[in-house]
């Protein structure tokens, strides 16, 4: 993790803390906010892993902490490599959830290693009184780095276009 990144992390770790200690009113989201999609590049080093690293354990644990479990819900999270995805609904919404499916495409080296790609997340949710629904792919990504490579992050825009196409619900 990058040490700006962790730095931040440790920051709003301290931010929750102290603020608990203290009894002061934590930054909450808006009012009408009901979904938080947070995604975060570089969470984990992208070494192959049988179980969740402590980074990624970490950042979910302050997410949820961070959002009160009283008044936002876990949607989806998923890791990807480095890139660490959390979809939160607010619990008063959460009975116009029709589907949630995640799906995750590689970008790295040889479009098999986890250094680079993209989570997505397919949401389908009621709308309004009647049968209408409301459809929606939310991605958060990691595309190749630095500034003469346009052309690789645009190879990997269109492939994480076309993967996630193809793997979109009916």
């Amino acid at each position: 993790l990058p040490s700006t990144s962790l730095t931040l992390l440790r920051s709003l770790s301290k931010t929750l803390q102290s603020s608990s200690k203290t009894k002061t009113k934590k930054p909450a989201p808006a009012k009408n906010t009901d979904l938080i999609l947070l995604t975060t590049q570089e969470t984990e080093n992208p070494k192959p892993r049988r179980t969740e690293g402590h980074r990624s354990r970490f950042l979910r644990t302050l997410a949820i902490k961070a959002l009160g479990p009283r008044r936002y819900v876990p949607l989806a999270i998923h890791s990807l490599g480095g890139v660490q995805t959390l979809l939160f609904i607010k619990k008063s919404q959460l009975h116009k959830v029709n589907l949630v499916a995640v799906r995750d495409v590689t970008c790295g080296i040889g479009n098999v290693f986890h250094n680079k790609g993209a989570v997505g997340v397919f949401l389908t949710l009621r709308a309004g009184a009647g049968r209408r629904e409301v459809k929606m792919l939310l991605v958060g990504a990691h595309l190749a780095a630095h500034v003469g490579n346009v052309e690789g992050r645009n190879g990997d825009f269109w492939r994480i276009v076309e993967e996630l196409e193809g793997a979109a619900p009916a």
